[in-house]
């Protein structure tokens, strides 16, 4: 079992962002640019599948002011944005679950 409190406090932080206050569209920006940073080789060997998967599908819309992740996100429907800032959280558990006492 490695080290993860790097990954740990960028889950964090990206949880933190998803309970604040505003739309939910910018906060799931937000919280994906906080995790945008991590490296697959930063992962646990069970995260890396649905971390990678995850950020493909927030990268589909390409837009060279806004940014892939900016530009997906407004596509999303409410209820899809939502199933994003889920999937979040369960990263999110999934690390804290890999941390060292």
């Amino acid at each position: 079992m490695g080290d993860y409190r790097y990954v740990w406090q960028k889950f964090f932080q990206a949880v933190g962002i998803l309970v604040g206050k505003g739309p939910i569209k910018e906060r799931l920006i937000s919280a994906l640019q906080s995790i945008n940073v991590l490296r697959d080789s930063d992962l646990p060997d069970e995260m890396k599948s649905d971390f990678r998967k995850l950020m493909a599908e927030v990268k589909l819309v390409e837009d060279v002011h806004l940014g892939s992740i900016h530009a997906t996100i407004m596509k999303l429907s409410e209820i899809e944005a939502h199933e994003k800032a889920q999937q979040i959280l369960s990263l999110y558990d999934q690390i804290t679950r890999h941390l060292k006492p």
